[in-house]
C-alpha cells in the first residue's frame, strides 16, 4: 500500500477551503503533525496521522470562512499571516485538548518554531463562553480558566467529530464538563438529550444487541435502542443529541462502532438494518485510559485529556465548604488551607494505601469524615479518620503522630488511633467487661466484642452509614478479621435497615447485583420512570464480600465493578428490557482482603475513588484475650457447659482465653503461607474453637480433653508435616498443663470421639470398639450400596472420627487434601452413610458443562433448602472441568448462595412450599434467606484435590472460602507404619510364606481390610521352605524411591501387579516344572524297559513254537471231519429232490380245494356280517311275539335245525333267542359240522318254503331274521360245497402226511450234517486260536525288536533334550528361589516405568538389581515367551526392546492404559493383536464421537473391549469406570456412566490412546492410568531410515533382509511350537513310551523337524549377518537423519509453535534420496546425501521459524551434529 503525500493532499483541501498561500501552510502543518509524533511523549490516545490532519484543515475551513463573513466585506487583505493565525488557532483546539501537562509546553514552543513571528490568538466564543461561566456559576462551582478552556475544546471536538473521547482519572472533572457545556447549550437554547450507560456494566449482548441463530431474530441492545432515539430528533439545529459510554474502552464493544465515529456515521447491524445519524448525534466516552483502545478507534474520534495535574482540590474542597453551615466555615477554611492540603501530600509520600485511588478520591474520603467540625480537635482526628482510613493500621499510627505534629495538638497517651473528642477535649476509647452481656446466640451471631479498636472503627463506619451521608464505603482487611461483624454491629443500630448479603466468586457479575436488588426492592413507577425502593425498610444495605474476587475479563475490567460504578454515580441501571431502571435508597459496602494473592484482583482506581475506604486489621494480642475471655466466661455459663465433669465456672474462662490465645498466637506465627497456602490462621479459628465446645459429651469426658481434641481439629488437621502435628499437640499439651494443670492420660489414637453412639452430640469411644463400628458399617455399606475399598488402618480411623465431627455439624463443610487413593472420597461415603445423610456425587457425562452442574447444584439446594434433609455434595479433582464449578462451590461456601443460579421465575415455585416452615420457625426475614438459611445448615459440601495439581493453589487461593468457610483436612498420604500395614493385609498370604521362619504375631488390626481376601481360602504357596525374604520391606523402599509418583493409588496398583504376577509366575514355573520332570521320568521309563523288553521277546519266542505245533494237529483233524460231513451232505441232497417234487402235486390239488372254497366264502362272510350287524333290540322284538309271522318262524326253524336244536317250536325258538351271546354262537358255527341228513331237512325247508327265505320277503317281517336267512343259505351252499370237495381233501391229506414223514427223515439227515459242520468249525476255531497266538507272539516278538530299536533310537535323539531339560528343572529350582524378587521388579516395573525413557528404565532396573542382589532382569524375557515375542513381530510391533516392553505394560497393568502412539504403528498393532484373539470383541472410537457415550454403554454391558482414541486428556466420564465404581444391585454390578447405571462385566477392558507426546494429566488421572509412551526413538528412527535407505539403494537387499527375517522368525516361532509340542506329547503320554508306537513315530518327527529348523535359523544367521554388513555401510546417513529429526524436535521449546511431525521429515528424507542416482562408491554417495539432507531439513525447519530463530537453529544443529 502506497504511503500518502501529505503535503499535497493538505495543500488541495487548503486551497478548496479558500486559503491563499496553501503550499507554504501545508507543508508549516505537516511539519509541526511530523515534529509533534517525534518530539512529543508516547501516549496511547495521541494520533498524528492522515485523520488528525483531516480534521485540522476542516477546522480551518471553517475558520477561514467564519473570517470571509467577518472581514471579507470590509476590503481587508487576505495575507498569510492572517492564514497562520486561523490555522495555529485550529491546530491548538485540536492538539492542546488531548496533550499531557508537559507535552503542552512542548506543543507551544514547537508551535512558535514552525509558525515564527506569527501571533497567537484564542478562538472567541461570544455566545458560548458567557453561557458556560453562567452554568459554572449555577452549579455552585469555582471558575477555573483551565476547565473554561476544557469546556471549550469539547464544544469545538463535538462539533468537527461524531464520537469524543473525554480521558483521565477519576476526580479530573470529565462529567463537571459534561455537565456545564450540556447546561451551557440549553441556555442557548439547544436541547440536549442524554443517554448514559456504562458499556463495560453489562454483557456485550445487551450493550449491542444480538441476533437469535435460529430464527435470525434481531434484539436491539442498550446502545442501538439509543441510536434509535437519537436519530428521531430533529436536526434543525434545535436539538443535539448525546450518547455517553461512560466506562472502561476496548475493541470488543467500540470497535463495532467504527463505521459510526468515521465520515460515515452509519451504524450497520448484523440484521442488515442500518441508522445513519446526522450531524446532531455525538457519540462520548468517558473513561480513565484508553489502554485497550486501537489506533483504528483513537484516530477516529475527537480527545479531551485531562491529567492529575489539571486537577485542583482546592476547588473541589472550595465547593464543599460552600455546603457545610455558614458558623464553621471560616474556621474550616483556615484549617483546610493550614492543614488539609499537607495532610493529603503527607499521605501520598507514604505511598502505603491498602487500595490504589486517585488525588481526589483521597480528598473525597478525607472531607467525609470533616463534615461539621466545629474545634481544631475534631479537625484533628477527622484528618486521622478520614485520610489515615486507608492506611493499614500500623503505619496508620505514624501517620496519626504526623497529624498531631501537623495540627501542634498535644497527643494523648497511649494509641493515638484509639483517641477522640468530647466536648472538645481528647478522649481514650476504653474497654468496659460488663458493658454487654452475651449469650450464645450473639456468639453464634457473630456479635462483636466492643474493644477499643471495635469502637474507633465503629465511629469511623457510623460517620458513613448515618441517615442523610449513606456514603459508599470500602472495608479492607485480612481474612477473619471482623470486617462484616463489624458493619452488622454497625447497621444495627441504624433504624429501618436491611442488609443483603452477596458473596462474590470469580464469576459474580452485575446481573447478580441486579438480581439481589430485584429481590431485596419493589419496583415502583415514578414520574423520572421506574425505580427500585427497599421492602419493608427505609434503606437497603448492599454488602459485597470479597469485592476482589471477580475476574477481570481480557481487558482488565471487573463487569460488577462497573456496575456498582453505575448504581453510585447514575442511581440505576438497565433492565433486561433495555428500561432504565433508578435505585432509591441503597447503600453499597464492599470488603475485601488485601489483594496481592493469586485469586484476588486490584480494584479499578476510578472506582476507589468513589467510594471510601477503611482498613482494619487482626486484634492486638491483649484484644484477642480481652475477646475470648468475654466468649469462654459466656460458654462456661451457658447449660450445655455448666455441668461439666471437671467442675470448671465462668471464672476459668479468662485462662481458657490465654490457653487458647497462646496457642493461636504460637501457631500463626510458626506456620504462614509462605509453608503452605492454606495456612490460613485468622480470629474466626478461636471462634470456632470455643463454639465446637459445645458439641460435646461434657458430662461423661473431661473439658479440658474435650479443649484439646477440638484445638487438635482446629490447627493440626491442616498442617502438612506430622512432625507439625506433634508440635501442635505439644503446644496444646504445654499450655493446658502450665495454665490449667492438665495432664493428659490417653495416647495419641486411644480414643475418638464421635456422633454415631449420639446423634446429639459427640461422644468418646475407644479405639478397638470404634474400629468394630467402623467395619460394621463397612459390611453394611457394602450390602446396601457398594464396596469400599478401604484398609481400615489406625489413621484412616482417626480421618473418619475428624469427618464425621465436621458433616455432623449444621453445615459443616470440608476442604479434603490428600493424595489419589488416600481415602478421600471413601471416608466421605462411609460417614455420609452412617450419618444418614444423601450423598450426592457429579453425574459427568460426555458434554458435561456449567449448565449441567447447575443443574446439579440446584436440585442438592432444593434437597437441603426445601426438604431440609441432609445433604453431602461430594466434589472430585476430575469434576472441576470448569473454573466456574468452584467458584459456584466458593459462593455455596461463603453464604449458602450462588448469585444468579436462579432466576426469579424459577425462585417463586421453590420458595412457595417454604412460606408454611418459616412461619412456624419465627424466621422473619424473608423466604429467601429462609432457604438459604436452611441451605446453610443442611448443606455439607465436601472438597477433595490433590495438593500436587498444579491447579491447586490457584484454585484455592481465587477461591478462598475453601480455606476459610471449609475445614481443611489434610490427609496427604499414608504414613510409614501405615503404608506398612498395607501389604501385611493386601498380601498377607504371601508374606507369610515368604516368612515361614518369622511368627505372625495377632495384632490388633487382625481382621482390618475388607480387601485382603481374608473371607477366600488359604492358598498353599508353591514356593519352597528355603525362601526368606522380607517383601513388606522391600515393596516400600521401591514405592519410596519413586517420589512423586508414590501415592496410595499408585501402591495398591504395585501390589495388585505383584499379585498377579507373582500368582501368574507361580503357576507357570509349577506348570514348566512338571512338565519337564514328567519327560524326565518318562525318558528314564524307557531307558529302564530296554532290558525288559529283550528278555520278553526270548520267551515270546519259546512260546511262539509251541503254539505253531498245536495249530498244525489241529488242521489235521479239519480234514478229516469235513470228508464225513460231505457224505451226508450228498445223501440230504437226494431227499430234498424227491419232497420238492411232493410238494409240487400236493400244491396244485390244494389250489383246487382253495378255489371252490373260495367262490362260496364271500357269500358266507356276508352272511355273518349281517348276523353280526343285528341289534338286540331287533331280536327282543322277534322274542316278544306272541305268535310269529310264518317268514319268520320258518327262517328261526332253519337255523335251529343247522345248529342240531330238536325244538323248534316258537318256544324253542324263543328260548334260543334268549340264550345270552346267541349272535355269537351263531357268528362262530362252522359250516363243517353239519351233518348231511341237518342239510337234508334244511334243504327241504328252503324248498318247501322258499319264500321265507327270499330278502325282500323277510326284510319285511323282521329286519333280524332277513341275515339269518341269509346265514341259512350260505351256510347251507358252503357246506354242499365241502361235501364236494372232501375227496380231494382227503387225498391231499394222505399226500401231506407222506410230504411230513420224508421231511422228517430230511431234518435228521441234516441235523447230523450240523454236527459234523459244528465239529469242524470248533476245530477251525481252535486252529484260529493257535494260529492267531502264534501270530500274536510273532508280532510281539517283531513289535519288542522294533520296539527295543526304536526306542535305542529315540533315547538317542532325545539324550540332548534329556540332559537340557534335566538343567532347566535344575534352573527353575535355582530361579524359584529368586522369583520374588523377579516378580516384584516386574510389578515395579509396570506399575512405575510405564512412561519413563529407555534410560530412565534401564538405570532404575539396574537399581533395584544391585539393592535386591540379583542378576540382569528383563522385563520381556521374564513376562513373555520367545514365540509371543515372535507373534508381537508378526502382528507389526516394532522389534526394539522399548516397543516390546511397552507392549506387555499395556497388555498386562492393572491400572487403565494410556498409551501415548504419535505415529499410531502402536495402534494398528494393538487392534490387530486384540482381533486375533477369538474371546475378544474390540470396539473402537473417540471422545469426539457423538456416539462416544453409547459406545461406551455398549462395550461395558457386554464385556467389549474399547479403544478410545485421540484422547486430549482423560474424560470425566470414564473415571468411574476407570476406578471400578460398582455399585451392587442385588447378584449384578452396575457402574455410573453419566447419569446413567450400566451393567458391569468383568471382561470388559479400556485403552486409551493419544498423538500428544507432551501431554500432561493431573495427578488423579495420572494414579488410575499407565502412560506408556510409545513415540520414536533415535534408534527406532535410525533403524527405519536405514531401511527407507536401504529400499531406495539397493532394493533387492531390502527385500532379501525382510524375507530373512520373516523366515527367521517364522522358524524360531514353530521351533517354540515344536519343543513345546515334545513335552507335550511326553507329558500326556500313557503307559510306556516304548510301546506307544505312535507317541514314538510323533516325537521322531519332531525331533526331526526341530533339527532341520536349527540348521535353516543357523544358516539364515549367516545370510543376515553378511546382510547387515552390506546394510551398515549407510548407517551413517540414517544416524544423521535421526539427529536431525531430534534436533528439529527440540525447537519447539523455543516457540510452541515450532511443531514438526516425522511424517513431514520421513518425507523429506525420501526426496533427498531420490534426488542423485549417477555417484557410483557408497562413501560418496553417503557424503553426498548427507550436504542434501542438511540444506533440506534447514530449509524445511526454516520456513516455518520466526527470522531471529533461524541463526539458533543453524547452530543447534552444527552443534547437535557433531
Amino acid at each position: 500500500m502506497s504511503v500518502p503525500d501529505l503535503n499535497l493532499i493538505a495543500e488541495t483541501i487548503l486551497l478548496s477551503e479558500g486559503f491563499v498561500f496553501a503550499a507554504p501552510i501545508s507543508k508549516m502543518i505537516v511539519t509541526t503533525f511530523t515534529l509533534s509524533k517525534q518530539l512529543l511523549s508516547a501516549q496511547q490516545h495521541y494520533d498524528w496521522g492522515l485523520r488528525a490532519i483531516k480534521t485540522c484543515l476542516s477546522l480551518c475551513g471553517n475558520l477561514i470562512s467564519k473570517w470571509h463573513r467577518e472581514y471579507g466585506s470590509k476590503g481587508i487583505e487576505q495575507t498569510i499571516e492572517i492564514e497562520q493565525e486561523l490555522v495555529i488557532q485550529s491546530l491548538r483546539v485540536n492538539t492542546l485538548s488531548k496533550l499531557a501537562f508537559d507535552d503542552t509546553r512542548l506543543f507551544n514552543s514547537l508551535i512558535a518554531d514552525v509558525f515564527p513571528g506569527v501571533s497567537i490568538k484564542e478562538i472567541e466564543y461570544e455566545e458560548l463562553l458567557p453561557a458556560v461561566n453562567e452554568a459554572i456559576k449555577d452549579a455552585g462551582l469555582q471558575r477555573l480558566d483551565n476547565q473554561v478552556q476544557k469546556v471549550l475544546q469539547l464544544y469545538e471536538a463535538l462539533n468537527q467529530r461524531m464520537g469524543v473521547v473525554i480521558v483521565g482519572p477519576s476526580g479530573s472533572g470529565k462529567s463537571t464538563l459534561l455537565s456545564i457545556l450540556r447546561s451551557a447549550l440549553e441556555k442557548l437554547k439547544i436541547r440536549v438529550p442524554l443517554h448514559v450507560m456504562n458499556p463495560k456494566a453489562m454483557p456485550r449482548t445487551q450493550l449491542l444487541g444480538n441476533m437469535d441463530t435460529d430464527t435470525r431474530e434481531w434484539t436491539d441492545g442498550v446502545l442501538t435502542a439509543a441510536a434509535r432515539m437519537v436519530v428521531k430528533e430533529p436536526t434543525d439545529g434545535t436539538a443535539t443529541s448525546w450518547i455517553l459510554c461512560d466506562g472502561d474502552v476496548d475493541p470488543e464493544w467500540v470497535e463495532s462502532l467504527n463505521s459510526v465515529l468515521d465520515d460515515n456515521k452509519l451504524l450497520t447491524m448484523p440484521n442488515g438494518e442500518r441508522i445513519q445519524f446526522g450531524p446532531n448525534v455525538n457519540f462520548i466516552f468517558e473513561t480513565h485510559s484508553l489502554r485497550y483502545a486501537s489506533p483504528a478507534t483513537v484516530s477516529r474520534v475527537g480527545m479531551i485529556f485531562l491529567s492529575e495535574e489539571d486537577v485542583d482540590p482546592k476547588s473541589a474542597v472550595s465547593s464543599w465548604l460552600a455546603k457545610q453551615p455558614e458558623a464553621v466555615q471560616p474556621a474550616l477554611q483556615l484549617w483546610m488551607e493550614e492543614y488539609f492540603y499537607k495532610a493529603v501530600n503527607m499521605l501520598l509520600d507514604m505511598k502505603g494505601s491498602v487500595v490504589e485511588t486517585t488525588r481526589m478520591g483521597i480528598v473525597n474520603t478525607g472531607l467525609s469524615q470533616l463534615s461539621e467540625v466545629s474545634e481544631k480537635t475534631e479537625f484533628t482526628i477527622g484528618l486521622i479518620r478520614g485520610l489515615g482510613s486507608l492506611l493499614p493500621p500500623a503505619e496508620r499510627e505514624d501517620y496519626a503522630r504526623s497529624i498531631f505534629d501537623l495540627t501542634g495538638e498535644r497527643a494523648p497517651r497511649g494509641s493515638l488511633l484509639d483517641a477522640y473528642t468530647l466536648d472538645g477535649k481528647f478522649v481514650k476509647y476504653d474497654y468496659d467487661p460488663g458493658a454487654v452481656d452475651l449469650t450464645l446466640d450473639d456468639l453464634r451471631e457473630g456479635t462483636m466484642v466492643r474493644t477499643c479498636d471495635v469502637q474507633r472503627d465503629s465511629d469511623i463506619i457510623k460517620t458513613w452509614v448515618s441517615p442523610g451521608t449513606e456514603r459508599p464505603f470500602l472495608l479492607v482487611g485480612p481474612e477473619g478479621c471482623g470486617k462484616s461483624s463489624l458493619v452488622l454491629s454497625v447497621l444495627k443500630e441504624v433504624k429501618s435497615v436491611r442488609i443483603a448479603v452477596i458473596h462474590c466468586s470469580a464469576q459474580t457479575e452485575g446481573i447478580h447485583v441486579q438480581q439481589k436488588l430485584q429481590q431485596m426492592c419493589a419496583r415502583v413507577s415514578t414520574a423520572e420512570g421506574p425505580a427500585l425502593r427497599p421492602r419493608d425498610c427505609e434503606r437497603l444495605v448492599l454488602l459485597l464480600k470479597d469485592i476482589n474476587l471477580p475476574k477481570p475479563d481480557s481487558y482488565g475490567t471487573v463487569q460488577v465493578h462497573s456496575f456498582l460504578q453505575q448504581i453510585i454515580l447514575y442511581n440505576g441501571f438497565y433492565d433486561k428490557d433495555l428500561e432504565w431502571i433508578r435505585v432509591e435508597r441503597v447503600q453499597v459496602i464492599c470488603t475485601m482482603n488485601p489483594s496481592g494473592s493469586v485469586g484476588r484482583y486490584d480494584l479499578a482506581p476510578r472506582f476507589v475513588a468513589i467510594i471510601s475506604v477503611l482498613s482494619i486489621s487482626y486484634p492486638s494480642k491483649e484484644n484477642l484475650t480481652l475477646i475470648y475471655t468475654e466468649f469462654m466466661q459466656t460458654l462456661l455459663s451457658s447449660p450445655q457447659l455448666e455441668k461439666n465433669s471437671g467442675g470448671w465456672s465462668s471464672g476459668k474462662g479468662s485462662d481458657l482465653a490465654r490457653v487458647m490465645c497462646a496457642v493461636y498466637a504460637e501457631v500463626k506465627k510458626r506456620w504462614t503461607v509462605d509453608d503452605a497456602s492454606h495456612y490460613v490462621f485468622n480470629p474466626r479459628d478461636l471462634t470456632g474453637w470455643a463454639l465446637n465446645l459445645l458439641r460435646y459429651d461434657v458430662e461423661n469426658n473431661d473439658l479440658a480433653d474435650i479443649v484439646y481434641y477440638e484445638g487438635q481439629r482446629t490447627f493440626a488437621d491442616r498442617l502438612t508435616k506430622t512432625e507439625h502435628r506433634k508440635r501442635v499437640n505439644d503446644m496444646l499439651s504445654e499450655q493446658l498443663s502450665n495454665v490449667l494443670g492438665y495432664t493428659r492420660r490417653d495416647r495419641e489414637g486411644d480414643r475418638f470421639f464421635t456422633s454415631w453412639l449420639s446423634r446429639t452430640n459427640l461422644q468418646s469411644v475407644e479405639y478397638r470398639d470404634y474400629k468394630k463400628n467402623i467395619q460394621q458399617y463397612l459390611v453394611q455399606h457394602e450390602r446396601e450400596i457398594k464396596s469400599l475399598d478401604l484398609v481400615v488402618l489406625p489413621e484412616i480411623l482417626g480421618w473418619i472420627s475428624r469427618v464425621d465431627r465436621v458433616l455432623s455439624s449444621e453445615g459443616g463443610s470440608l476442604l479434603l487434601c490428600g493424595r489419589s487413593g488416600v481415602g478421600r472420597r471413601e471416608v466421605v461415603s462411609l460417614c455420609a452413610y452412617a450419618l444418614r445423610m444423601q450423598l450426592i456425587e457429579l453425574k459427568m457425562g460426555r458434554d458435561y458443562g456449567l449448565k449441567e452442574f447447575k443443574t446439579e447444584i440446584k436440585s442438592c439446594l432444593f434437597t437441603a433448602g426445601v426438604k431440609g434433609e441432609p445433604v453431602v455434595l461430594l466434589i472430585e479433582d476430575h469434576n472441576m472441568v470448569h473454573t466456574g464449578f468452584l467458584e459456584i462451590i466458593n459462593s455455596l461456601l461463603a453464604g449458602g448462595e450462588s448469585p444468579g443460579l436462579y432466576t426469579q421465575e424459577e425462585l417463586d415455585p421453590i420458595l412457595a412450599p417454604l412460606k408454611e416452615i418459616a412461619s412456624s420457625e419465627g424466621f422473619m426475614s424473608g423466604l429467601y434467606q429462609f432457604f438459604v438459611h436452611r441451605v446453610r445448615k443442611y448443606l455439607h459440601i465436601a472438597v477433595s484435590m490433590d495438593p500436587t495439581s498444579s491447579d491447586y493453589e490457584y484454585s484455592c487461593q481465587s477461591n478462598p472460602s475453601l480455606y476459610t468457610r471449609a475445614q481443611v483436612m489434610w490427609m496427604g498420604t499414608w504414613s510409614t507404619s501405615g503404608m506398612k500395614r498395607v501389604p501385611e493385609l493386601v498380601l498377607k498370604e504371601i508374606v507369610r510364606d515368604l516368612q515361614p521362619k518369622k511368627e505372625n504375631k495377632e495384632d490388633k488390626d487382625k481382621d482390618e481390610s475388607k480387601t485382603n481376601g481374608e473371607g477366600s481360602p488359604r492358598t498353599v504357596s508353591p514356593a519352597p521352605p528355603q525362601i526368606t525374604f522380607d517383601l513388606v520391606g522391600e515393596v516400600l523402599k521401591i514405592h519410596n524411591g519413586l517420589g512423586y509418583q508414590s501415592t496410595p493409588r499408585v501402591f495398591r496398583y504395585f501390589l495388585d501387579n505383584f499379585k498377579k504376577v507373582w500368582h501368574g509366575k507361580v503357576s507357570n514355573y509349577e506348570e514348566l516344572r512338571s512338565r519337564l520332570q514328567n519327560g524326565l521320568a518318562k525318558l528314564q521309563e524307557a531307558q529302564m524297559n530296554v532290558d525288559v523288553l529283550k528278555k520278553e521277546a526270548e520267551e515270546k519266542k519259546e512260546v511262539l513254537s509251541i503254539k505253531q505245533k498245536e495249530a498244525d494237529n489241529a488242521l489235521t483233524e479239519i480234514q478229516q471231519k469235513m470228508e464225513e460231513a460231505g457224505k451226508h451232505k450228498a445223501n440230504a441232497e437226494t431227499l430234498k429232490s424227491s419232497l420238492s417234487k411232493e410238494s409240487e402235486v400236493n400244491a396244485t390239488k390244494k389250489a383246487a380245494i382253495e378255489k371252490e372254497i373260495a367262490q362260496i366264502e364271500p357269500v358266507l362272510a356276508s352272511a355273518r356280517e349281517a348276523v353280526g350287524s343285528i341289534k338286540s333290540d331287533n331280536l327282543n322284538e322277534i322274542r316278544c311275539l306272541q305268535t310269529p309271522p310264518a317268514a319268520i318262524r320258518d327262517v328261526l326253524e332253519g337255523v335251529l335245525c343247522l345248529m342240531d336244536h330238536k325244538d323248534t317250536s316258537w318256544l324253542g325258538m324263543k328260548k334260543f333267542l334268549s340264550i345270552r351271546g346267541v349272535k355269537d354262537r351263531i357268528l362262530n358255527f362252522e359250516a363243517s359240522d353239519i351233518k348231511p341228513e341237518v342239510r337234508e331237512n334244511v334243504n327241504k325247508l328252503l324248498q318247501q318254503k322258499p319264500q321265507s327265505f327270499k330278502h325282500e320277503v323277510i326284510i319285511r317281517a323282521s329286519v333280524a331274521a332277513a341275515p339269518l336267512a341269509a346265514w341259512v343259505r350260505a351256510n347251507i351252499e358252503y357246506s354242499a360245497v365241502l361235501e364236494k370237495i372232501q375227496p380231494l381233501q382227503t387225498e391231499l391229506d394222505a399226500a401231506e402226511e407222506k410230504l411230513k414223514s420224508a421231511q422228517h427223515n430230511l431234518q435228521k439227515a441234516e441235523k447230523s450234517i450240523r454236527k459234523l459242520e459244528d465239529k469242524v468249525e470248533e476245530l477251525r476255531k481252535n486252529f484260529s486260536t493257535k494260529t492267531a497266538q502264534a501270530a500274536a507272539l510273532q508280532e510281539g516278538v517283531q513289535r519288542a525288536e522294533a520296539m527295543l530299536a526304536s526306542a535305542k533310537e529315540l533315547l538317542g535323539k532325545l539324550s540332548g533334550e534329556n540332559t537340557r531339560w534335566g538343567e532347566q528343572v535344575a534352573d527353575i529350582n535355582a530361579d524359584f528361589v529368586e522369583l520374588p524378587k523377579r516378580c516384584l521388579m516386574a510389578a515395579g516395573f509396570l506399575t512405575y516405568l510405564s512412561k519413563s525413557s529407555e534410560d530412565v528404565r534401564e538405570e532404575k532396573v539396574q537399581e533395584w538389581c544391585n539393592h535386591l542382589g540379583t542378576e540382569k532382569f528383563s522385563l520381556t524375557r521374564f513376562m513373555r515367551r520367545e514365540r509371543d515375542i515372535l507373534q508381537y513381530k508378526a502382528e507389526g510391533l516394532p522389534a526394539d526392546e522399548l516397543s516390546m516392553q511397552n507392549a506387555i505394560m499395556l497388555l498386562d497393568a492393572t491400572q487403565t492404559p494410556l498409551f501415548i502412539d504419535p505415529a499410531s504403528q502402536a495402534t494398528k498393532w494393538l487392534r490387530e493383536h486384540l482381533n486375533r484373539r477369538p474371546d475378544v470383541h474390540t470396539e473402537y472410537t473417540t471422545p469426539a464421537d457423538e456416539r462416544f457415550a453409547h459406545t461406551l454403554e455398549l462395550a461395558v454391558r457386554f464385556g467389549k473391549t474399547l479403544i478410545v482414541a485421540e484422547c486430549d486428556g482423560i474424560v470425566p466420564l470414564l473415571y468411574p469406570i476407570m476406578r471400578r465404581d460398582l455399585i451392587s444391585q442385588g447378584p449384578k454390578k452396575v457402574v455410573p456412566i453419566g447419569d446413567k447405571l450400566v451393567d458391569w462385566q468383568d471382561t470388559f477392558k479400556l485403552y486409551l490412546v493419544t498423538r500428544q507426546c507432551d501431554l500432561t494429566l493431573p495427578p488423579d488421572a495420572q494414579a488410575l492410568t499407565s502412560e506408556v509412551n510409545f513415540s520414536i526413538t533415535r534408534e527406532g528412527l535410525e533403524g527405519q531410515l536405514l531401511g527407507i535407505t536401504i529400499n531406495s539403494e539397493q532394493p533387492d537387499l531390502e527385500k532379501q533382509k525382510q524375507a530373512n527375517l520373516e523366515k527367521e522368525d517364522t522358524f524360531k516361532s514353530e521351533l517354540a511350537s515344536l519343543e513345546e509340542k515334545l513335552l507335550e506329547k511326553l507329558s500326556q503320554a500313557e503307559g510306556s513310551l516304548l510301546e506307544n508306537t505312535a507317541l514314538v513315530e510323533a516325537l521322531t518327527k519332531i525331533k526331526t523337524s526341530a533339527a532341520e529348523i536349527t540348521e535353516a535359523v543357523t544358516k539364515l544367521n549367516e545370510d543376515t549377518a553378511k546382510m547387515d554388513k552390506e546394510r551398515d555401510i549407510y548407517r551413517p546417513f540414517a544416524k544423521l537423519g535421526s539427529k536431525l529429526f531430534f534436533l528439529m524436535s527440540d525447537m519447539p521449546r523455543v516457540n510452541h509453535m515450532y511443531q514438526f511431525g516425522l511424517p513431514q521429515f520421513v518425507k523429506t528424507f525420501a526426496q533427498v534420496l531420490s534426488v542423485d542416482k549417477d555417484v557410483i562408491s557408497p562413501e560418496e554417495k553417503i557424503k553426498s546425501l548427507s550436504e542434501l539432507l542438511l540444506q533440506e531439513v534447514f530449509m524445511l525447519v526454516s520456513r516455518g521459524l520466526f527470522k531471529d530463530d533461524r541463526l539458533l537453529f543453524g547452530m543447534h544443529v552444527v552443534q547437535g551434529c557433531k
